[in-house]
């Protein structure tokens, strides 16, 4: 790193890393590197300073290429995260005129590239990684980068969408089309969801809303992780041609840059203001020599290379979806969401607001959250300080409303359900291995809470009776536990308040001979909480309320004694 720094300055090096690690200031970052360029320009000292910021953020791409796809990268979430912030960066230069966009290309060079060609190189690894090297895994990863590159490619007027449709969209389709999800559900390694829900008792009682929740999960199923819902995104792009609300891929800060000059500061004149463009020839790009992982996939067919691509878990680059507040709305269905919103099955304004995002917007919510939970998670490093805190992050994640364009005066509004419902699909899935820590998850929840209490604490409610009802009898043990974990955890920070409604609502099933998934839910949350007290009293008598003594036994263990 300090030699990185040494050999294209301490502001170029600290612009890049913040690009890097900072999901939602790319465009801030995009126009700085403007105004300090145009203003540094005609000092030969320091002159060219668009170019070492670029040639650094190539050189960090192939840094992270080579890190995850040849050798055994532990944090795959980093790397991905980083990859995706650069590509976009260059992007955004390219719309500001730093960088050359496209130029017609039919072939590509790698030592002299538009952003168009430099996207074109990962698709063409990506084809190369699966034919020639069989590898799905490394292919489905590049291919991840390349779509979620998209978006901000299609802002870029100099090429025309059809290309990128041709060139871009329908290869990695290809691509993708042997592509097979773990998080299947009944099938897949790393599933959340059963095959089928468990049938347990009272169940059968209201078979028309099983109907309604079997039909619901079997169309969620069919996209259930973070990549195959990006691919649905992008196809739902070059069908319908709807915007999103999402103004990243939009924001164009260095439109409002102005430099002021004064002729003649003796005689008293005015100050003159002149916008800030970029006054020089667009740049290409190219990947610096080192760059081992485009050598051994563009090389081509039968030649040799002790190279190899790595076989690796995509965990933290792809992630489970959980629609627990319900999937987007159909678009080819509209007059039957009008309807369902007549009937009042969305009576909060929040959740009908969150309802009511399109599909794109659901995408681009969760893809930016994620993207500032690995970016900002806290860890310890090797003396022992914890560098960040949930708080920070917590407060992180809420500005993510405020990258979303509304004609409402309320930007944000809904934006608590989709804040929980990433977290809640996360919480599902994690593990101590994962990139996202379970502990880590339950402190951002819980910091939500204490920041924004009103808000937080009513969708967090909804979305515990929506998983209560409907979810838990679908889910796998391992889903299941991690909710009752964090659940356990919530409470316990919260001096086990919670409303002695739900009590009464789950006493039946906590107290039943027979097990459920319900019951094994409450009873493990319950378990939880008291495990680490040594007299359990306050906690059975304040938080269950009129129904502490039949619950007493299922905090204690039923073979304990209450208190």
């Amino acid at each position: 790193a300090e030699k990185d720094e040494e050999k294209v300055g301490k502001i170029a090096h600290l612009i890049v890393s913040c690009v890097a690690d900072l999901p939602m200031q790319t465009p801030a970052y995009a126009a700085l590197t403007l105004a300090v360029h145009e203003h540094v320009k005609d000092h030969e000292a320091y002159a060219g300073f668009a170019t070492r910021c670029i040639q650094y953020a190539m050189l960090q791409i192939a840094r992270e290429l080579d890190v995850t796809l040849l050798s055994a990268n532990e944090n795959v979430a980093q790397s991905t995260c980083r990859l995706k912030l650069l590509f976009r960066y260059l992007c955004l230069l390219a719309n500001v005129g730093i960088v050359n966009a496209y130029e017609g290309e039919t072939a590509v060079e790698p030592s002299q590239m538009t952003v168009f060609g430099l996207v074109s190189v990962l698709v063409d690894a990506a084809t190369a990684a699966a034919n020639q090297h069989q590898n799905l895994k490394a292919s489905a990863w590049l291919c991840l980068v390349i779509l979620s590159t998209v978006p901000y490619l299609i802002e870029l007027q100099a090429i025309p969408r059809d290309v990128i449709d041709e060139k871009i969209i329908k290869p990695v389709e290809q691509v993708l089309s042997q592509y097979k999800s773990t998080f299947t559900p009944g099938t897949g390694m790393t599933a959340l969801l059963l095959k089928e829900p468990q049938v347990e008792e009272g169940d059968e009682a209201d078979e028309d809303d099983e109907e309604d929740d079997a039909d619901d999960d079997e169309d969620s199923g069919a996209v259930c992780d973070s990549l195959q819902d990006l691919l649905r995104a992008v196809k739902f792009w070059r069908k319908e041609g709807r915007p999103s609300r999402f103004a990243l891929p939009v924001d164009a800060p260095w439109k409002g840059l102005v430099h002021k000059t004064v002729p003649n500061p003796d005689s008293g004149e005015e100050s003159e203001s002149h916008p800030i463009s970029y006054t020089e020839s667009p740049m290409h790009l190219r990947f610096p020599r080192e760059c081992q992982l485009l050598n051994l996939l563009l090389a081509g067919a039968g030649t040799e290379s002790p190279l190899k691509l790595q076989y690796f878990n995509l965990e933290g680059a792809v992630f489970g979806r959980l629609p627990i507040f319900g999937s987007p709305p159909d678009p080819d269905d509209d007059e039957e969401d009008e309807e369902e919103m007549e009937d009042g099955t969305a009576k909060n304004e929040q959740l009908q607001a969150f309802r009511c995002m399109s599909l794109l917007d659901r995408y681009f919510v969760a893809e930016t959250l994620r993207d500032c939970l690995i970016s900002h998670e806290s860890h310890v490093n090797p003396s022992g300080l914890e560098l960040g805190n949930a708080k920070s992050v917590a407060e992180e994640v809420l500005r993510v409303g405020h990258v979303f364009q509304s004609g409402e005066e309320d930007h944000s509004k809904g934006m608590e359900f989709a804040l929980l419902e990433t977290l809640f699909g996360l919480l599902s899935q994690s593990t101590e291995k994962s990139s996202l820590r379970h502990i880590f998850l339950c402190r951002v929840i819980l910091e939500l809470v204490r920041i924004e209490p009103s808000r937080i604490s009513q969708a967090l409610m909804i979305g515990v009776t929506n998983l209560f009802q409907d979810y838990l009898p679908a889910l796998v043990p391992v889903a299941r536990e991690n909710f009752s974990r964090w659940f356990a955890f919530h409470l316990t920070n919260t001096d086990y308040q919670w409303p002695s409604a739900y009590w009464q609502l789950w006493e039946p099933y906590a107290t039943a001979n027979n097990r459920s998934s319900r019951g094994e839910f409450v009873r493990s949350a319950l378990q939880s909480m008291s495990e680490n007290l040594s007299d359990p009293t306050p906690m059975v008598s304040g938080s269950l309320g009129g129904v502490a003594k039949s619950l007493a036994k299922e905090a204690v263990g039923r073979n304990a004694t209450p208190p």
